[in-house]
């Protein structure tokens, strides 16, 4: 029972300094001292997923806070079926371009050019009928604060597993508030 029971416990140290890796380099991390990093980790959760899974669909509530720590995610938004037959700019909503711009640092202020095959330099990538790709997610890359933290109303857009597989780690919704009302951490947003 002991040499069970030091496996396991050798087995959740590892699992913990995992995740204390890619938390430590997240640039709103950084200062945090690494007790705080660990009382992090033991509150997250680890979501190993396939290709095309989606984790949250734009326009639903948030339920969790997401770290990438493995592999490569898209994020897409719906084009309005008028925009798609006229083409041209898609009008992209406020509250949608400032949690876009705040949390992932893409300015789509002028809206977002939706292109054909037929153009050879494509603004944004449509991605399918009706949706366009607003932006690619990688190891130590975040989503789903928007919502939590009150920035958006609705998940903004839906983020998809690009890569054959990979994993996530998420907190969810009442450890994320309590790790950001801590006076112990920076704000996600800067």
């Amino acid at each position: 029972k002991k040499a069970y029971q030091s496996v396991i416990g050798k087995m959740q140290m590892e699992k913990y300094a995992k995740m204390a890796g890619v938390l430590r380099y997240m640039q709103p991390l950084e200062k945090v001292t690494m007790s705080r990093i660990q009382s992090i980790c033991v509150m997250l959760h680890d979501l190993k997923v396939g290709r095309s899974h989606v984790l949250i669909t734009e326009g639903e509530p948030a339920s969790n806070f997401y770290i990438v720590y493995e592999g490569e995610l898209k994020m897409v938004r719906k084009v309005p079926a008028s925009m798609r037959q006229q083409g041209g700019k898609a009008q992209v909503p406020a509250r949608v371009k400032n949690c876009i711009k705040t949390s992932h640092g893409l300015d789509i202020s002028q809206g977002v050019t939706l292109s054909s095959p037929a153009q050879s330099r494509p603004t944004m990538k449509v991605y399918l009928p009706g949706q366009v790709e607003v932006g690619r997610m990688r190891v130590g890359d975040w989503f789903g604060e928007e919502v939590l933290l009150g920035t958006c109303t609705a998940q903004p857009w839906t983020v998809t597993m690009e890569s054959q597989s990979g994993g996530v780690y998420f907190l969810e919704k009442q450890h994320f508030m309590n790790v950001m009302t801590s006076d112990a951490f920076p704000s996600m947003l800067g």
